[in-house]
């Protein structure tokens, strides 16, 4: 067939410079020119496997001169990406067949008073945005599993956690049954695992059964930590939950001093100090003032000291009570939070804040809901009567955005969540929604970015795909 498309489209250009296409019908004359577009359907079929389309390779060898579209120029680079993190995710998975704690003379294990078992603390002295650690998981379960009913899942999970297991290599194994099982600390609400592993001679109730599935349930976190990044990815690794055997040791407070976030480009999570949380009491900031440049306190009032213990958040547990917050990790973790935030309760008007922060970031994004459909429909030419959505003034209803943005930022600032919290890097991006796209004040906006990049290069890294995307997003809009 391609025999005789070549010697049609040689015997055309042969008429054509003998100048006797006249005799030719338009449907010959378009079909020598289209000859190998017909082969590009038959050539699909047979290399759908291929990396790059059948079509990319047929631009590529035939019609040099013309540009590739961008769309299949970003193809390529995805597909490369994508590539190199699955070559990435391998290398991490082995290497992690035969990892240990890590070990380091900056922290240490140490067991804590309370009844939470062992926890981790510092040697050294951490300032706000320091990385302590980042470690990758040795074991690595989807989180969902495709089931008739939650007790399938349920099992299929167990079975997938101990053939996981059963790769490790001994030691790693002996440090994963390490790991804390205390209901206290970390528990999934079904104790009923099905472990084939289980110890069935243990019948005293006071002492956890050692086990790969339980320590996996007690011990392991998702794989999204804070990051917002909507990379394939990122998409990918959220679906799964991973176990690290030096991150488990980090207790929960509602009010951390560290923040731990998934790098999908590392596939590590990474550690990171965001201040020392004690400073924070009786709803102030003991005296403490902003930093004339209008940032967060300074460093020193930031700062984690020797001796003090690293204490992560478990859940979102940002805008709620203390009622709520106990309420959430006692259902979704199994145990009762005594953190400093929850002790103190509303003693100082805590409750009462995270409350007013609650509404007020609620009502931040129904009011730019609002003002986006308000926008689109305003810029587009065709609108209905049924679909425009009429706001009086919608420049006013932008400043009120933006004060209630700035209301919560204080209140986050007097309850010690300021710094690199999920909440505060959400209110950053409404105000720079605000200012950019319906107040058009790129200065503002910028003064929200360069916020917004301080909090995520805090709590994810200057590194971080998140903390990259934001510096792209501050260029254009300095150079606008």
């Amino acid at each position: 067939r391609r025999h005789r498309e070549r010697s049609r489209r040689h015997w055309n250009n042969t008429m054509e410079q003998d100048g006797d296409d006249d005799d030719l019908t338009t449907d010959e004359k378009d079909d020598a020119f289209d000859c190998f577009g017909s082969e590009d359907d038959e050539d699909d079929d047979d290399n759908n496997s291929s990396v790059v389309s059948s079509n990319q390779i047929t631009a590529t060898e035939h019609q040099p001169q013309q540009p590739q579209p961008k769309t299949n120029t970003s193809n390529l680079i995805q597909g490369r990406q994508l590539r190199d993190q699955h070559n990435q995710r391998t290398r991490v998975a082995h290497l992690s067949r035969h990892a240990l704690p890590l070990t380091s003379p900056h922290y240490e294990v140490f067991d804590t008073t309370t009844t939470l078992g062992q926890g981790l603390r510092a040697l050294s002295s951490f300032r706000a945005g320091d990385e302590i650690l980042r470690e990758a998981a040795v074991l690595r379960i989807p989180n969902q599993q495709a089931a008739a009913s939650w007790e399938e899942a349920h099992a299929l999970h167990g079975r997938a956690v101990r053939q996981a297991f059963d790769a490790l290599s001994s030691p790693t194994q002996k440090a994963v049954l390490e790991l804390s099982h205390n209901n206290n600390r970390r528990h999934d609400n079904n104790d009923d695992d099905d472990d084939d592993n289980d110890n069935d001679n243990n019948n005293d109730n006071m002492t956890p059964l050692k086990s790969p599935v339980r320590a996996y349930q007690v011990n392991s976190y998702r794989l999204d930590g804070t990051s917002t990044s909507s990379s394939l990815s990122n998409q990918y690794d959220h679906v799964h939950g991973g176990l690290f055997l030096t991150i488990a040791r980090i207790n929960h407070s509602c009010r951390p001093n560290v923040l731990h976030c998934w790098r999908p480009d590392l596939q590590q999570t990474v550690i990171h100090a965001i201040g020392n949380t004690t400073n924070y009491t009786n709803g102030k900031e003991g005296g403490q003032q902003e930093d004339g440049d209008g940032t967060s306190p300074s460093d020193t009032r930031r700062m984690i000291h020797p001796g003090d213990e690293l204490l992560t958040c478990y859940g979102p547990v940002e805008c709620r009570t203390t009622s709520e917050r106990r309420a959430y990790l006692q259902e979704h973790l199994s145990f009762w939070c005594e953190c400093a935030m929850c002790r103190e309760g509303n003693d100082y008007g805590g409750d009462d804040r995270m409350r007013e922060i609650g509404r007020l970031h609620e009502e931040i994004r129904d009011q730019l809901a609002d003002l986006d459909i308000h926008h689109h429909h305003h810029s587009t030419a065709t609108t209905t009567a049924t679909t425009t959505t009429t706001l009086s003034d919608p420049t006013a209803l932008a400043r009120t955005v933006l004060e209630s943005v700035e209301t919560c930022r204080s209140l986050l600032r007097q309850q010690g969540l300021d710094t690199a919290s999920g909440t505060i890097k959400s209110l950053l991006r409404y105000g720079y929604q605000a200012a950019r796209n319906h107040l058009h004040d790129n200065d503002l906006a910028l003064s929200y970015l360069v916020d917004l990049r301080r909090a995520v290069g805090i709590g994810e890294g200057k590194s971080s795909p998140n903390y990259l995307e934001i510096e792209g997003l501050i260029r254009d809009c300095a150079s606008s």
